[in-house]
């Protein structure tokens, strides 16, 4: 019985790096990849900023029913990417626009702040649900307005003593 051993060479020119689909995962996937993600190597790190972009496009998807409850998981995520790309970047983030002064920003975060903050707190006045919708006038009937005035205030009570 002979063993024949071939060698399996690899091309050292190819490009064996892993690419993860983060549109087939789930919002809970998410969250487990993104946690895995940031315990790994800092090579994970721009993943971690790929799944950033895909969390800012389901943001986007969603727009203002981010506020709903069954959305909620998906608020929660965008709140753990933020922090732990807020961590990799190891320098505050400053958000006010108002300031002259400003440091330069890492434009995934600002997008993401931005966005959020524009779902979940702005107000209904980009949304057709929130335009008012007037209620049809009722006609008071001369019947019931009669009975409003006939109605008398009862008088003081006065108290009964005991004997």
């Amino acid at each position: 019985m002979e063993l024949k051993c071939e060698s399996v060479q690899f091309d050292s020119g190819a490009d064996y790096t892993l690419e993860i689909d983060f549109n087939v995962l789930n919002v809970i996937e998410m969250k487990s990849v993104l946690k895995i993600l940031y315990n790994s190597s800092s090579f994970c790190y721009g993943d971690i900023y790929l799944l950033g972009e895909n969390v800012i496009e389901r943001m986007d998807y969603i727009g203002l029913r981010l506020r709903d409850r069954e959305n909620r998981c998906l608020a929660e995520l965008v709140v753990e990417t933020f922090n732990i790309l807020k961590k990799i970047n190891r320098q505050p983030v400053y958000i006010s626009h108002s300031t002259t002064q400003q440091k330069k920003e890492n434009p995934i975060l600002v997008e993401m702040h931005d966005k959020f903050n524009h779902y979940m707190y702005s107000a209904l006045v980009d949304s057709p649900v929130a335009s008012p919708v007037k209620s049809p006038c009722a006609k008071a009937s001369p019947a019931i307005d009669t009975l409003v005035e006939k109605v008398r205030v009862p008088k003081k009570m006065k108290k009964a003593f005991r004997r």
